[in-house]
């Protein structure tokens, strides 16, 4: 039987991977990162993505990465999606992934909306990297801004921000900040909500995801 393009994709990036961690010693999200811009980017945008979908996910059994580098599924990114499609109505829009990682999201919700311009933002310099060649490899724009979005910064506004949250504490002070706990430290994954909102225009749409679990220590804290 024929492979389909996903799959003759998927296993060149995993030959390219592999073939770059035996010669220059990176660590294997680095390796897909390189890869990304190496291999035979030929197919459906559909296609690619799940390709680098099940690459990513290729890596991160063979080399564990923390929870908050995980991918967010496709289950919640196409209701993601859904939510974004019934509120723009086919209207070009300005959309901002808070935290964006890997970009996964963002591109999960491109491939299912159209009329969506992405941007991003993303501190962690090795995910950045992976978005950024992830553009490259969807042939799909997206604006990725390297810095912490709890931090002062000059990030445009847009219509829509979307975000899977990490989960955990910020390590830093939050100041004005109505999420922030008045001691001892503040819920990074709210102070980030907050931030996102922040960035959100007048009437815009914010679409949040976070474990249920944080809801119920919320509600108790």
């Amino acid at each position: 039987m024929a492979k389909t393009t996903m799959e003759q994709v998927y296993e060149e990036l995993i030959t390219r991977i592999d073939e770059i961690v035996k010669n220059d010693e990176k660590s294997r999200l680095e390796a897909l990162a390189e890869s990304l811009l190496q291999v035979n980017a030929e197919g459906s945008m559909s296609d690619l993505r799940k390709a680098f979908q099940f690459a990513y996910l290729y890596q991160v059994k063979e080399e564990p990465v923390q929870s908050n580098h995980q991918l967010t599924p496709d289950a919640i990114g196409y209701l993601v999606a859904h939510i974004i499609d019934l509120f723009t109505a086919g209207k070009e829009t300005e959309l901002m992934d808070v935290g964006s990682g890997t970009g996964h999201l963002a591109m999960t919700v491109k491939e299912m909306v159209d009329n969506v311009n992405l941007s991003g933002v993303e501190v962690d310099p090795a995910l950045a990297e992976i978005n950024a060649n992830l553009c490259e490899f969807l042939k799909v724009p997206m604006y990725i801004h390297p810095q912490n979005v709890i931090e002062p910064s000059r990030i445009p506004s847009a219509e829509i921000a979307i975000g899977d949250l990490p989960v955990g504490y910020y390590p830093l002070p939050a100041v004005d900040y109505k999420t922030a706990f008045s001691k001892g430290q503040s819920y990074a994954h709210l102070l980030m909500l907050e931030a996102g909102m922040n960035l959100v225009k007048d009437d815009g749409l914010g679409v949040f995801i976070v474990p249920s679990i944080c809801l119920k220590k919320i509600t108790r804290r």
